[in-house]
């Protein structure tokens, strides 16, 4: 059975790994597309906070999922 703790460093590491790849992806896409300013903010700027809410939910998703199977399917 893996701790909360080593759920939580598990997420982390797997889903802050796919920020940078969001980020990169994004800039690639968005940029040439002439897409991604919000707010007067730079396109970097907007791509980094949209990855940023992306990684919240996925971190939150991940965490939940692994402690339920954790729990139940063990």
């Amino acid at each position: 059975m893996q701790s909360k703790k080593g759920t939580l460093v598990e997420t982390i590491a797997d889903v802050g790994s796919g920020f940078i790849i969001s980020y990169i992806i994004s800039l690639a896409i968005l940029i040439p597309l002439g897409i991604g300013s919000i707010a007067g903010e730079s396109a970097g700027v907007t791509i980094a906070l949209i990855s940023l809410v992306y990684t919240i939910a996925a971190i939150a998703r991940k965490y939940i999922i692994r402690r339920v199977y954790e729990r139940y399917f063990r």
